[in-house]
C-alpha cells in the first residue's frame, strides 16, 4: 500500500540523489583528477552512483526516455559482491581520455589497471560507438550485459567506459514508437542540422559487448544485394563526427569520425502549436538531449505522447484521452497508483498532462506483463495504432540513414560490424 509516509521518503531519497549529481565540474570538460580528489574529501558518494538510482524507461518509467545519465563521463562497473554503479571518471590529463581514474576502495585507481585486472583488452583495442538514445544509460547497459550473458555471448563483463560529448551536424529527434509504450530517438541529418551540436555519449565496447549490442540492435547486412534498404532494421555506420567533452588537439576541439547504430525509420513530423501560437509541422527533438544551434522545437516524452494522441484524435475521436482511459477500465484509484508521486489528487481532478502520463505507464506496465508471461486483459491495439500513425507518410518524413551512409561508403558489412577496426579507440585517438 502506498502511503503518504512512503511518498515523503521517496521525495527525500530523490533529493539526496539530485544533490549528489551537483558535481562542481566545468560544463563541456572532462572532470580533472585534482577536482575529483577535492570532491572525494567531502562527498565521495557523489562520485559513485548506484545503477538502481537511474530509472529505466522500460521498467515502469516510460516518461524518462532516453533515461537518466550521470553528470559526466563515467565507468559502468560491478565490482565483486557489490551492486553495479556509475563511477564518475576523473582524468589526470583532461585532454587524454586514456588517463581516466575512478574512486574505488577509497582511492583513485587508473581505469587501465582495472581493465588489466579483469583480463579485458586495453582501451586501444575497444570499439567506440556513439549512443544518442538509451544505450549510454547505466540501467540500459546493465540490461545489455545481462541479455548478452543470457544469449550465451562469451566474455561479456559488467564493464564499460562511457564518454560524454557532442555529435556535429546531426540531431536526435523523435522517430518512432515501440511496444514498451514510448517514443524513441532517431538520428537526423539534413540542411537544418548542419550547424547543430547535440549531446551524445561515446560507449567504449569490448568485442563481446559489441556482439551483444549488435544482437540486441538487430544489426543486418545493408550491403547484401538480396536485402533492400526498406527491410533493414539497423546497421553500424561510421562518419558521425564526435567530440569528447573538452578534448583539445593542436589548439582546437578534437573531432573524430566514429560509428553509431543507424536505421531507416521515418521521422515523426506532426502538426503542433508553438509557444508563439504559430503552427508547425516537422521533426521534434527531445528536451532531455541538449543541443546547440538546434533547428527544431523540443518536447519531453509525455508532451510528445500527448501531441501524438491529439493528432490521432483529429482524425478519429476514439483516441481522445478520456475515452482511451475509460475504454481500458482505468479507474481513478488505478490512476493514482500509476502516478503515486503526485501525493494527493488535485481537487479539480487529473489534469490532461497527468492523464497522459497515466496512459503511458499503463501501456508500459501491460507490455511488461505480456513480456513476463503474466495474464493481462490488455491488448496491443493502441500501441499498434500509434506506431501506424507515426510511420504514416502523412505524419512523417523518411530518414533512411542506412541509405545515406551507404551512399557515402560508410556502412559496415555484417562481418565488419562484428569487429570494425577503423573505430577502435587506438585508431581514432592515439594513446
Amino acid at each position: 500500500m502506498y502511503t503518504y509516509r512512503k511518498y515523503k521518503m521517496r521525495r527525500k531519497l530523490r533529493g539526496i540523489l539530485k544533490e549528489s549529481l551537483r558535481i562542481p565540474f566545468a560544463a563541456g570538460k572532462l572532470l580533472a583528477l585534482e577536482d575529483a580528489m577535492a570532491i572525494a574529501r567531502t562527498n565521495s558518494r557523489s562520485l559513485i552512483i548506484p545503477v538502481s538510482s537511474f530509472k529505466g524507461a522500460r521498467d515502469g518509467h516510460p516518461e524518462e526516455y532516453p533515461g537518466k545519465r550521470p553528470p559526466a563521463s563515467y565507468l559502468y562497473l560491478k565490482p565483486n559482491n557489490r551492486e553495479a554503479s556509475a563511477y564518475l571518471m576523473a582524468f589526470s590529463d583532461t585532454n587524454d581520455p586514456y588517463s581516466a581514474h575512478v574512486l574505488l576502495n577509497g582511492r583513485f585507481i587508473p581505469v587501465r589497471d582495472i581493465i588489466r585486472e579483469m583480463g579485458l583488452p586495453p582501451m586501444e583495442e575497444q570499439y567506440l560507438l556513439i549512443g544518442y538514445g538509451s544505450n549510454p544509460c547505466p540501467g540500459q547497459i546493465k540490461a545489455k550485459v545481462e541479455q548478452g550473458r543470457m544469449l550465451g555471448v562469451e566474455g561479456v563483463a559488467h564493464f564499460m567506459m562511457v564518454f560524454r560529448g557532442q555529435v556535429v551536424g546531426h540531431d536526435p529527434v523523435i522517430s518512432s514508437f515501440i511496444e514498451a509504450g514510448y517514443p524513441i530517438a532517431g538520428i537526423l541529418r539534413n540542411e537544418k542540422t548542419k550547424h547543430t551540436r547535440a549531446e551524445v555519449w561515446g560507449t567504449l565496447l569490448t568485442r563481446p559487448m559489441l556482439e551483444a549490442f549488435n544482437v540486441s540492435e538487430k544489426v543486418i547486412d545493408p550491403l547484401d544485394s538480396n536485402k533492400s534498404d526498406s527491410n533493414a532494421q539497423y546497421a553500424v555506420a561510421d562518419g558521425y563526427p564526435f567530440q569528447i567533452d573538452g578534448v583539445i588537439s593542436d589548439g582546437k576541439p578534437l573531432v573524430i569520425n566514429t560509428a553509431a547504430y543507424t536505421g531507416n525509420a521515418n521521422i515523426y513530423s506532426p502538426v503542433l502549436e508553438l509557444e508563439s501560437g504559430a503552427k508547425y509541422r516537422g521533426p521534434i527533438a527531445f528536451d532531455t538531449l541538449p543541443a546547440e544551434n538546434r533547428a527544431f522545437p523540443t518536447r519531453n516524452v509525455p508532451q510528445v505522447f500527448r501531441i501524438i494522441l491529439e493528432n490521432m484524435a483529429r482524425e478519429d475521436a476514439r483516441y481522445e484521452i478520456d475515452r482511451l482511459l475509460l475504454e481500458r477500465g482505468i479507474t481513478t484509484a488505478e490512476m493514482c497508483s500509476l502516478i503515486p508521486e503526485i501525493g494527493v489528487l488535485p481537487a479539480k481532478g487529473m489534469t490532461r498532462e497527468m492523464k497522459t502520463l497515466v496512459l503511458m505507464r499503463w501501456m508500459n506496465r501491460e507490455w511488461n506483463r505480456i513480456e513476463n508471461g503474466e495474464r493481462t486483459h490488455a491488448d496491443m491495439e493502441l500501441t499498434k495504432a500509434v506506431i501506424s500513425h507515426m510511420t504514416d507518410v502523412a505524419h512523417s518524413e523518411p530518414c533512411d540513414m542506412v541509405a545515406v551512409k551507404k551512399a557515402e561508403g560508410a556502412v559496415f558489412s555484417r562481418e565488419e560490424a562484428d569487429a570494425p577496426e577503423k573505430v577502435k579507440l587506438g585508431n581514432l585517438i592515439r594513446p
